[in-house]
């Protein structure tokens, strides 16, 4: 049984009073731990799957770090501080680093609130300067080999309609056979990241 299972069971009497720092206050828990059952209980059930993935995706970036397997309690401002600066030296994007912040200070502000830690040590965290990246439409001769890539592969019909349309993958996931009108050629997309 993993920890989260063990603490689904072990804290439900706790959780349902609404204060988790008396049964965690026995036990040691890690950054790790802290955000899969803080992202089970807060953010699976109200955000969208793809902001939820988008939490999934900073969780796993903050597990790559030896400070993930800190106790929550041992956690310090400087120590997440030189996080957020090595993603900026990795090269990851403001958009990234920004959202580990997030991460990192919803979850702790959960934590904070249920009197596991004092303070949420990422009040103060400063985001580097790191460089918005721009993104570029292929040029012609990339277009040319991913299409040629595409027909050798399984499901690369699928890339080519992705590539076509720019519909994003959520969008794609979507769609229903009622959504398409062969008379015309054209889908319809019930909802998009943005208004057009």
């Amino acid at each position: 049984m993993n920890f989260q299972s063990q603490l689904s069971v072990f804290a439900a009497p706790f959780a349902n009073s609404g204060n988790l720092s008396n049964f965690l206050g026995v036990y040691r828990v890690t950054l790790s731990d802290w955000l899969d059952l803080w992202l089970t209980t807060y953010k699976k059930v109200s955000v969208r799957e793809s902001t939820y993935e988008n939490y999934l995706y900073a969780a796993a970036l903050i597990k790559k770090y030896p400070l993930s397997r800190l106790d929550i309690t041992d956690l310090k401002e400087h120590s997440l501080q030189k996080m957020l600066n090595a993603l900026y030296e990795e090269r990851y994007s403001k958009s990234t680093i920004r959202l580990v912040k997030i991460t990192l200070s919803q979850s702790l502000e959960i934590a904070k609130r249920q009197e596991i830690i004092k303070k949420n040590p990422c009040k103060y965290l400063i985001m580097p300067d790191a460089p918005v990246k721009r993104v570029e439409a292929l040029t012609f001769d990339e277009q040319t080999a991913v299409e040629q890539a595409c027909a050798k592969v399984l499901f690369g019909d699928l890339m080519l309609f992705l590539l076509n349309t720019g519909l994003r993958r959520i969008e794609l996931m979507q769609l229903k056979w009622e959504d398409y009108n062969p008379s015309t050629e054209e889908i319809y997309i019930r909802s998009s990241k943005t208004q057009s």
